[in-house]
């Protein structure tokens, strides 16, 4: 196993370093992201999936991947540090795109994989600094900064079958997959969806039963509201509405009284796309596409 640090872009894998000594140095003063993270105590997600942990305590959740249908997808991230020289180094232009930074290392013959999440709050586009080299100040101008900071967002536990996370966030925006494990809403939990909706989104009137909706919808549901994600819709109807028209969303809706009626499980559907925002246009074939689910990403502005 080739211990190397490496970035992808969800599609490609690249080698972050051309130079050996850059990788040395970033190793040397980033000692937690690249060992062995130290628990003290874990907890399978399934069973404790509402369970406050203590980042402070180094408290994780795990979930097991041997019987998860994507399986070997998490398997062959593995599959690339056995020969990390075949990977291009990262171009001006892949470096804008990465998602992730992947370190792979052996601990006590365990094969683990260190993962930290790249969003767009990571990216600085151009910055002027004052640097104090040998006592004297120096002047620099950097363009394309992207922030690498001393910690672990995800590890993988080949040998266990197990993946380690503090915040199911990171988890999802590793591999939207694991949105099927989340927790599904309780009646009270549709309850607020609908009340909140109702009361702050005049486009929308929510009136499906609890019993209606169905188990991917209910994990998506409690997902929405525990990122608070609806607040992000206030006050924005005219630009939701052009969404619904440029994607033709309102074709698979009925309108009543100025407003989109959810009603059954299939309109709920519809309407956790909008709030997801799957629909996109291709930037190639400019094709109305429908994602399976969307990043969260941190905002710079």
């Amino acid at each position: 196993m080739n211990s190397k640090l490496m970035a992808t872009d969800k599609h490609n894998f690249y080698s972050v370093f051309g130079n050996i000594q850059d990788e040395t140095n970033i190793k040397n003063d980033n000692e937690i992201f690249f060992n062995k993270i130290d628990i003290s105590n874990e907890y399978k997600y399934l069973n404790n999936p509402d369970r406050m942990i203590s980042k402070e305590d180094n408290e994780w959740f795990f979930v097991d991947f041997n019987s998860i249908d994507f399986r070997d997808e998490i398997l062959e991230i593995f599959n690339i540090f056995n020969n990390t020289g075949s990977y291009p180094n990262l171009s001006r232009d892949d470096f804008k795109k990465i998602k992730h930074f992947v370190y792979g290392f052996i601990y006590e013959n365990n094969h683990i994989i260190n993962i930290q999440n790249v969003k767009n709050g990571n990216f600085i586009k151009n910055k002027t600094l004052l640097k104090v080299i040998s006592n004297n100040v120096k002047y620099e101008k950097a363009e394309q900064i992207l922030t690498f900071y001393n910690e672990v967002d995800i590890f993988i536990d080949r040998n266990n079958e197990k993946i380690y996370f503090q915040d199911f966030k990171d988890l999802k925006y590793f591999n939207n997959k694991f949105l099927a494990i989340y927790k599904e809403a309780i009646e009270e939990d549709s309850a607020n969806f609908k009340e909140f909706v109702n009361s702050n989104i005049s486009l929308f009137s929510v009136n499906i039963p609890h019993n209606k909706i169905r188990n991917r919808n209910s994990k998506k549901l409690k997902y929405v509201l525990d990122n608070n994600m609806l607040d992000g819709f206030i006050g924005k109807e005219n630009i939701i509405r052009e969404y619904i028209n440029t994607y033709n969303i309102s074709t698979k809706l009925k309108y009543e009284n100025d407003k989109f009626i959810i009603d059954e499980n299939k309109d709920l559907t519809s309407l956790i796309e909008i709030i997801f925002e799957q629909h996109y246009t291709g930037a190639i074939t400019e094709q109305h596409l429908l994602a399976s689910g969307n990043e969260i990403v941190e905002n710079n502005s």
